[in-house]
């Protein structure tokens, strides 16, 4: 056996799409494989007391396992689909046993954590749903994508994870001299746009995104008032099939503009899934009709629409966005939306000037709120808030300052928003503790 081949096998999960073996003693955290597999696998990095690996040859196969989705990145291959190994059902366990780790470990709060699939996902077994790539280009000028911890190009065809759009782009057979990075991005109307290092006649085109947005039974539906095209109510009911017998199911139909380089969430039903899990988790006092809502950390105002259209004409949505070009974008989403009042700054500063809420809705970067932001919130005593977390340790350790300051996690569920990575998306609540506030 050659010294840098071991056989190993792996007997856990860690974030980042590694599972976990032990080799002579050392933890080996091992790529391209499954719990209870046993394989043999090409180890990558050596430290003294752990080494990173990755599965060429699978001796004893786990049946969650599939032939992978997307070759290319296989063992030696590109990141982007690391996960392309397991089934699809099997990922969403795996995510699931990830958070619920995660939010034990580091926040010391035992919750069951259930993923759920985004409409169509199985049906597209877990492809054609990125509508933004971003590419790195090699020595001859074409694109391609970065092995993992690694900065080699390895030149790409196309990418099956992305809209047809973009994997059918003739970027992928176009040579880019002088450049280092594209990136694709697609509306969904079609529309594409490429940018080079950032730059380009794409830059400034406008990319449309439709969104469906499901609305929980009881809520109202575009009290606020909108010229249609920017923000609508739509209604239809549903027999068999659609929820109970003579359930009444609304959705919001909302149009966002945003530019190519403006943050947008990446698979095509995210939108519309994620801003119908907030509405969900906040159900209780958007339906008061009266409450003071915050939208921090707004983007494009994915959430700052919806929030205001289902919460009455009483009520009001602060939403806050460092970037100013999003930030914009959040305003052009909200212009006829009254009660939707965008504020272009960092949260630290522009928060603790807004009206005390009793709802928080907050959607970090990757890096989380962070103890500061989450003191401020619970300085301003809000009834609830719900948390959108990209990454389970950020969510952990925010969820802990959250408790140490008399809140109590209610509830996680997570969206298979990044289907064949180990990537997952996560919407908590939290509510203040009432027994807290009578010591």
């Amino acid at each position: 056996m050659s010294d840098d081949l071991v056989k190993l096998r792996p007997t856990g999960l860690a974030h980042g799409g590694w599972c976990v073996a032990r080799y002579e003693g050392r933890v080996v955290f091992v790529r391209h494989t499954l719990p209870g597999e046993t394989v043999l696998a090409r180890v990558t990095e050596r430290r003294s007391r752990l080494w990173r690996a990755e599965a060429v040859r699978i001796l004893e196969p786990s049946p969650d396992r599939v032939p992978h989705v997307w070759p290319p990145a296989g063992p030696g291959g590109v990141g982007g689909a690391d996960l392309g190994h397991v089934a699809l059902a099997a990922s969403r366990r795996w995510k699931a046993a990830v958070v619920q780790d995660t939010l034990r470990r580091i926040g010391h709060l035992d919750r069951e954590v259930t993923v759920r699939a985004l409409p169509g996902e199985d049906e597209r077994d877990g492809l054609a749903w990125r509508t933004r790539v971003t590419l790195a280009v090699d020595d001859g000028g074409y694109p391609g994508m970065h092995p993992p911890r690694s900065g080699r190009v390895i030149r790409l065809s196309g990418m099956p994870l992305a809209v047809p759009e973009i994997d059918g782009h003739e970027v992928f057979g176009s040579r880019h001299a002088g450049a280092s990075r594209l990136m694709v991005a697609a509306g969904s109307d079609g529309t594409t746009a490429v940018l080079t290092d950032g730059r380009g006649p794409d830059a400034t085109r406008a990319l449309v995104h439709h969104v469906t947005v499901p609305v929980p039974h009881g809520l109202p539906l575009g009290g606020s008032g909108r010229r249609p095209g920017t923000g609508h109510a739509n209604q239809s009911d549903h027999g068999p099939g659609g929820g109970q017998p003579g359930h009444r199911e609304g959705r919001l139909e909302i149009d966002y503009r945003t530019m190519p380089g403006t943050f947008w969430q990446v698979h095509r039903e995210a939108p519309g899934a994620l801003a119908g899990a907030v509405l969900a988790a906040g159900a209780d006092l958007l339906a008061e009709g009266r409450a003071i809502i915050w939208d921090l950390y707004c983007g494009a105002g994915l959430l700052t629409v919806p929030l205001a259209l289902t919460a009455g004409e009483r009520a009001s949505v602060w939403a806050v966005e460092a970037d100013p070009h999003a930030g914009r974008a959040a305003r052009r989403a909200g212009r006829d939306v009254p009660t939707a009042h965008v504020r272009v700054g960092d949260v630290e500063s522009v928060a603790p000037r807004l009206p005390a809420p009793d709802l928080v809705v907050l959607d970090p970067p990757r890096r989380g709120a962070g103890r500061d932001v989450c003191a401020g919130i619970v300085h301003s005593r809000p009834r609830a808030v719900v948390y959108v977390a990209c990454d389970p340790a950020a969510l952990a350790r925010d969820a802990a300052t959250l408790r140490d300051g008399g809140y109590r996690l209610d509830d996680v569920v997570g969206l298979d928003m990044f289907p064949r990575t180990h990537h997952v998306e996560c919407v908590a609540r939290f509510t203040r503790d009432q027994h807290r506030d009578k010591e």
